[in-house]
């Protein structure tokens, strides 16, 4: 039997590690650095998104490296608490913009979870749009409305 983590934040029975982290980071690092490589981008005009999970691994490599990115988006997500903890006490001069968007009734990751993030990443420097909605572990309607609406303002070609 798999016991749960009190400390941990998120239902897995294993805790979010820097270690566990490491591999994934370097490999989403890898990903991201070799896209000129492949593609026409300018890697000073990257948006990451990520829901749950994928949220927590952007987040982290955006704090760690902000000049990858020029905003990122944290759907039904957040900044894992080990990455908070490393982080503490620390403010950007130029951190990435972030988007939140986050159900009330989500019982995988509690909106307390986004609202820690928030407040942690605007105490570093980050502005932030947060939107919550009264459904589960999902985007609303209304919040790919709002997304939709900060990548707008942020990127010309999208509008």
């Amino acid at each position: 039997e798999l016991s749960q983590d009190p400390d941990s934040e998120s239902p897995a029975p294993n805790a979010t590690t820097l270690e566990n982290l490491s591999k994934p980071l370097e490999q989403l690092s890898r990903f991201i650095e070799a896209l000129p490589d492949v593609y026409p981008v300018d890697l000073r005009s990257l948006y990451g998104f990520g829901f749950s999970q994928g949220g927590g691994l952007i987040s982290t490599l955006a704090l760690r490296r902000p000049e990858l990115f020029s905003g990122f988006a944290l759907l039904s997500s957040f900044v894992p608490g080990v990455i908070l903890k490393e982080q503490q006490g620390r403010f950007f001069d130029a951190l990435p913009d972030v988007f939140i968007s986050h159900g009330t009734k989500d019982k995988v990751i509690p909106i307390e979870k986004a609202e820690q993030s928030r407040d942690a990443l605007e105490g570093m420097g980050a502005e932030v749009s947060f939107h919550s909605d009264d459904v589960a572990h999902k985007i609303s309607t209304s919040g790919i409305r709002e997304l939709r609406t900060w990548v707008e303002a942020r990127v010309p070609a999208c509008s």
